[in-house]
């Protein structure tokens, strides 16, 4: 295992890989429904109005996503005219991507790297206005899970916005399935989830400033999660899809940490 690291680069190519060209459709006919309004993704919403309150519009921001995966976050804010930046070391990755983003005319600039070593790419520091990352931080430890937090920081310009996505260590929506994964003897991809406080915490230690933590709705987290593959969603028995920020913050599944360099 490399120092700091919980998962290797072999261990993501192999879980892209198994992505299907019908699977890339699928993911597609979802974001375009989403984003012609005909479908509802809190996450995505919850993104957008970030960026619209933070920028007044999303048109021509230059956004790069870390650890981008298929880049679907980004891909959304390229729907509304966001300029898109896709950094990953796995190139199965990357070209998974360029293939979902194909589907909307859209060629993203993909850079195969490793984050933790994105130094030599000098011509990306301070150039852009957003720095996004979901489900990429938890997955370093020691240093190297400050020196990623750090590196959203570093790559946008002043005054500019990073947000931080990465799971809630005290969600029992989160910890339950690795709970019982482990008893069953199922391997999951090696990650260190955050708590709120940890979170906060290590973005003001980096330098950035207007630090705010958002938590995913805990009753869409519990509907999404577990009562729709149960075949019993909210919405089947009139149950409101309301927010508590509080219970949200402190339970819901995953965390998102919004802040200004």
């Amino acid at each position: 295992m490399l120092k700091g690291k919980l998962t290797q680069v072999a261990e993501w190519d192999n879980r892209w890989a198994k992505i299907t060209n019908g699977q890339l459709e699928t993911i597609a006919r979802e974001i375009d429904l989403v984003a012609k309004g005909k479908k509802r993704i809190r996450s995505y919403l919850q993104n957008r109005s970030i960026l619209e309150k933070e920028f007044g519009e999303i048109r021509n921001l230059n956004v790069i996503e870390l650890g981008s995966g298929l880049g679907r976050d980004t891909l959304f804010f390229c729907l509304s005219g966001a300029r898109a930046t896709l950094v990953d070391e796995s190139e199965i990755a990357l070209e998974k991507a360029t293939q979902l983003y194909s589907f909307f005319g859209i060629v993203p600039t993909c850079i195969k790297a490793d984050v933790v070593n994105l130094s030599e790419h000098e011509a990306l520091f301070r150039k852009f206005d957003v720095a996004f990352s979901g489900g990429l931080v938890e997955h370093f430890v020691g240093q190297s899970r400050k020196k990623v937090i750090k590196l959203h920081l570093d790559l946008v310009i002043p005054g500019g916005l990073i947000m931080i996505g990465v799971p809630n260590r005290l969600s029992p929506l989160y910890s339950l399935p690795h709970f019982f994964a482990r008893l069953s003897g199922r391997t999951r991809i090696g990650e260190l989830p955050f708590s709120s406080r940890e979170l906060r915490h290590q973005a003001k230690i980096m330098g950035a400033r207007e630090t705010k933590v958002f938590g995913q709705n805990l009753i869409y987290g519990i509907n999404e999660w577990l009562l729709r593959p149960l075949g019993y969603p909210v919405d089947r028995f009139g149950i409101p899809d309301v927010q508590v920020p509080v219970l949200d913050s402190i339970l819901g599944f995953s965390l998102l940490l919004v802040a200004k360099r």
